[in-house]
């Protein structure tokens, strides 16, 4: 059996954390921790967050948004890092300074994300244009981390690629380089590119992986049946989607993390087992102070995506329990089936070559 957890994103201070107690796992981010001031506030939001683990990412997003708002983007590590609203300037050197200083558990590589894009033809473009990027600085990454005080510290390489053909081209490039795991977003993929991408790392020996920037119910389905029945010894997600919400007053579901918009008025009982919940109703909630509102449904939705994710790791000793388990707790019945048969698929074609995996998947899968 493996290990499954979800990261706590997008807290940058202590103010921001979801829970007066320990957050377990934590994610912070490079550019949010390099100058002194920065340093010492992540510091602080470590210290009150007592998490069991932290990782360190590398500040991708911020390439991409650089990217997107056509801000000046540099990479000089002989300069120090720069981030504001004019520049940015990131490199490796930059990540391995921010990862040898605060040692967390784990820390990704560099990364220059690829746009989220759906023409072929204009995905090979932006594809060649990153890994131009991508596998120098994994690389990169992985010699400056042998020459740095990280013996401590897994490394997780990033994967920016829209198909499997992309992940192999990417995969003979840094196959060989040292690594503990890799770490991928998913912004780009459905439910069987996802598994697609899983199966061929499985079947890599790719025992660690991080999907990046989710929380949805099918993701957390996919990671924790996975992580359950040991076909991975670690599965992790990270969102900052749990704070998001709450600024948008969306309201996650007990049952299935489905949003609701508290501001247009929910007419049915509040049913959660969260502490937040206790005594609350609906007319409450919406009725309180933006700034209080929005407080409360950060504890109660960061609470509620934790326990739906212990839930179906805890229900996920074959497929026909996980099966009951999703009937009783998923609005959408029908994703319930797909789901199934996703997993259900990857159980009996992991062993197969990957390019006829993806064929039947094209016939098989919706």
């Amino acid at each position: 059996m493996g290990r499954l957890f979800v990261f706590c994103a997008g807290a940058s201070n202590p103010g921001y954390l979801p829970s007066s107690q320990q957050v377990k796992n934590l994610l912070i981010n490079t550019p949010n921790a390099y100058s002194e001031k920065d340093l010492r506030n992540t510091r602080k939001l470590i210290q009150a967050a007592n998490p069991v683990n932290v990782m360190l990412d590398s500040g991708g997003f911020q390439i991409l948004m650089a990217e997107e708002n056509g801000i000046i983007l540099s990479h000089d590590p002989q300069k120090g890092l720069i981030w504001s609203k004019k520049e940015l300037n990131i490199s490796p050197e930059h990540v391995i300074q921010v990862a040898s200083t605060l040692q967390p558990e784990i820390m990704v590589a560099l990364d220059y994300p690829i746009r989220k894009i759906t023409d072929p033809e204009e995905q090979k473009r932006e594809f060649l244009k990153k890994l131009k990027y991508n596998v120098p600085w994994a690389l990169q990454t992985v010699e400056l981390k042998t020459q740095s005080p990280l013996e401590g510290t897994r490394l997780f390489l990033p994967v920016q690629c829209y198909s499997i053909r992309q992940f192999e081209w990417f995969y003979q490039q840094i196959g060989r380089a040292t690594f503990d795991g890799l770490s991928m977003p998913i912004r780009n993929m459905d439910v069987k590119d996802l598994l697609l991408f899983l199966i061929r790392m499985y079947q890599l020996g790719i025992n660690q992986v991080h999907l990046l920037g989710t929380t949805k119910a099918k993701v957390i389905v996919i990671a924790a049946y996975l992580a359950a029945r040991g076909y991975f010894n670690w599965v992790s997600l990270d969102s900052q989607g749990w704070r998001m919400s709450s600024e948008f007053s969306k309201y996650l579901n007990f049952y299935d993390l489905t949003p609701l918009d508290i501001k247009k008025g929910v007419s049915y009982q509040v049913i959660c087992q969260c502490p937040w919940c206790q005594y609350r109703t609906f007319p409450d909630i919406k009725n309180m102070p933006y700034t209080d509102r929005s407080f409360f449904l950060s504890r109660h939705n960061y609470w509620v995506i934790e326990k739906f994710a212990k839930d179906v790791f805890q229900n996920s000793s074959n497929l026909g329990v996980l099966r009951n388990f999703l009937k009783e707790r998923l609005q959408k019945k029908g994703s319930v089936d797909s789901l199934i048969q996703g997993l259900s698929l990857f159980e009996s074609l992991k062993n197969n070559d990957i390019f006829h995996i993806e064929k039947s998947f094209q016939y098989l899968l919706k």
